[in-house]
């Protein structure tokens, strides 16, 4: 079965018309160091890499990687110039889900960005990476359930972690977790903690419901997530960041029930 997960960069800062380093986001999966992240070996692949500002004036124009096994190995879809400012925009990730790229595993990998200047002004500028051992061709799956949740208020540029409520009752049942969708103002990066599974799988977060979200949102792994529900509270939990202390105005996941729980 193919892992992946997500890393995240993201800084508030006055970049006054130049490039910086961007730190690197506190994470229990990985060893941060300053503004790079170790990777860990487990995910030798780059499978997709986004960018994201906090205002619609001051959207991403240029953002890379860093790392030795990186530099200078023709990987030059690694440096970008678009992102997303405060709408999502499918088009501005860099999608290598079919085939994705040899990564950097067991190395210190940094990240560069530059947004449009606004002279004396600090702005967030956020990049995830997400990694894979493998790779995360999505496509249409057997949908039976389309759920939605709601949780709690984040903590501003920190991944936090929530059990979703249920805006409605899930009956009991073994389920396949095909994909998932969240909508958060300022948001930057989503992931699962489900049973039995060591890997955090990732999704790519929306931040206006009206935003168009990314078709891996359907399918984040082609093998799917198996858990068991049984009464009210979801055995999942949602691990999110964004930039603010926002509240999320919905979580949907996408699921199969494939037989009776604990079956």
């Amino acid at each position: 079965m193919v892992r992946q997960t997500v890393y995240v960069w993201s800084e508030d800062e006055d970049r006054s018309g130049a490039e910086t380093g961007i730190a690197a986001v506190a994470d229990q999966t990985a060893i941060v160091v300053g503004d790079t992240v170790l990777m860990p070996t487990n995910y030798p692949l780059i499978a997709a890499t986004y960018s994201r500002t906090e205002f619609a004036a001051s959207p991403p124009i240029d953002s890379r990687w860093n790392a030795p096994n990186i530099n200078g190995a023709g990987h030059n879809n690694l440096r970008v110039h678009r992102g997303d400012d405060v709408v999502t925009k499918p088009g501005t990730v860099v999608d290598m889900f079919r085939y994705p790229k040899l990564g950097s595993a067991a190395d210190p990998i940094g990240a560069y960005a530059l947004d449009t200047d606004e002279a004396g002004v600090a702005h967030f500028i956020s990049m995830a990476m997400i990694v894979s051992d493998g790779a995360l061709p999505y496509s249409d799956k057997p949908i039976t359930h389309q759920v939605s949740c709601t949780v709690g208020a984040l903590t501003a540029n920190t991944w936090t972690t929530a059990t979703p409520t249920l805006d409605d009752t899930l009956p009991s049942g073994k389920y396949r977790l095909w994909g998932s969708d969240a909508v958060c103002v300022d948001a930057v990066a989503a992931r699962w903690i489900i049973p039995n599974y060591d890997e955090r799988p990732a999704f790519i977060p929306k931040r206006l419901q009206a935003d168009e979200g990314h078709k891996f949102n359907r399918c984040i792994n082609p093998d799917g997530y198996i858990f068991n529900h049984w009464g009210s509270t979801l055995v999942l939990q949602l691990e999110m960041i964004a930039t603010s202390a926002a509240t999320p105005s919905s979580v949907t996941l996408y699921l199969e029930r494939i037989g009776n729980a604990g079956t």
